[in-house]
């Protein structure tokens, strides 16, 4: 359903540039309708919103939907936090457990965000936020693009306590 509402935009597009401005509206509206009636048959309170829902917000915001855009962004932000805040607690306990067993180089794997490399979910959540934050910055006001994005920012952060670049070999200090 995601390709026949993105060939209709792409339609829409090439009408709308040879100056076919009613074609181009149609089909902009056939492509909403699309998005509508999928998200409608899978509405979210029923069906988590799978990782790929996302390309629907981005054909709201093309087909000039900026409220139901809005809507399902703010939805599919909320279920990667909730997924991240799991994970968050997973990875606080594995970075303590790695610092009481002092295996050091797990504890620095995790500090380097090696929580987003090995748990595939993780990864995929903190995508989809980094997506969602691209579509706001490209579709949205400013504002509401950089809380979006500051979003993802912090719960990437949070899977990361030291940056790689900043650690030292052990014996070797800052160079002066």
């Amino acid at each position: 359903f995601a390709r026949l509402a993105e060939t209709l935009l792409g339609k829409a597009a090439q009408e709308e540039a040879s100056g076919d401005l009613q074609a181009a509206k149609a089909d902009r509206n056939k492509a909403v309708l699309v998005a509508d009636r999928v998200l409608s048959e899978f509405p979210s309170d029923r069906v988590p919103h799978a990782g790929f829902d996302y390309v629907y917000t981005e054909i709201y915001y093309a087909a000039g939907q900026k409220d139901k855009a809005h809507k399902l962004l703010n939805e599919l932000m909320a279920g990667a936090r909730n997924e991240l805040t799991y994970y968050k607690d997973v990875y606080e306990y594995l970075l303590n457990q790695a610092k009481e067993s002092g295996d050091k180089n797990y504890q620095a794997q995790l500090e380097q965000g090696g929580m987003i490399e090995q748990h595939r979910e993780v990864a995929e959540q903190l995508s989809i936020m980094r997506d969602l934050a691209q579509m706001a910055q490209k579709y949205d006001d400013p504002a509401f693009a950089q809380s979006v994005a500051k979003d993802f920012q912090d719960y990437q952060m949070a899977f990361v306590k030291v940056m790689p670049q900043q650690r030292h070999a052990p014996g070797q200090g800052k160079t002066q």
